[in-house]
């Protein structure tokens, strides 16, 4: 039944009428109730004086930070093989863009046979500071002798999904 115009306003004042309480509840639950509690439920008193100091008051220029930090004597060493040259430039671009263009370290590039000259070529054009290519001993490169199948996977599933040449040996395993 459809009803004329001039009894919708009059029809639908009734329903308010007889829903009013539902309607009031309503409006406190979903109004009234949540803007209490987020005026009042984090209330917490302000400190008299400011304790911390802010760490900068400004932006900080990484050449004026890096000139005045003392450098460390240190590397930068990369397992890598001459057919993954492009993650290794990958890699080189990632870290030099957010570190090493401002400090210069020296690059190691470790492998197990001979390195290309396009690996070569192609990564050490992409580092800021000097780029060693060294061959390590095949022993140094594969698991060590002692690892049995049964540790090889424990330490698999210590690395991820994927084992990958420099998740094989701790940092003091890879000195030489």
């Amino acid at each position: 039944m459809v009803l004329p115009p001039d009894l919708i306003l009059p029809a639908l004042i009734r329903r308010v009428r007889r829903y009013r309480l539902l309607l009031a509840l309503a409006i406190f639950l979903f109004i009234l109730e949540p803007l209490h509690h987020v005026r009042n439920a984090y209330s917490f008193a302000r400190p008299t004086e400011q304790l911390d100091p802010p760490a900068r008051q400004q932006c900080v220029d990484p050449e004026i930070e890096a000139a005045n930090t003392p450098r460390q004597s240190a590397a930068i060493f990369m397992l890598a093989r001459n057919n993954e040259v492009d993650d290794a430039i990958h890699a080189v671009r990632s870290l030099e863009t957010q570190f090493n263009q401002w400090f210069g370290y020296p690059w190691v590039f470790l492998n197990d046979v001979e390195w290309s000259e396009e690996f070569k070529t192609r990564v050490g054009a992409e580092t800021s500071g000097k780029a060693v290519f060294e061959t390590i001993d095949k022993s140094m490169w594969d698991w060590p002798a002692h690892f049995t199948e049964q540790d090889k996977r424990a330490r698999r599933k210590l690395g991820g999904k994927c084992m990958t040449p420099w998740t094989r040996y701790s940092r003091t395993e890879l000195m030489f």
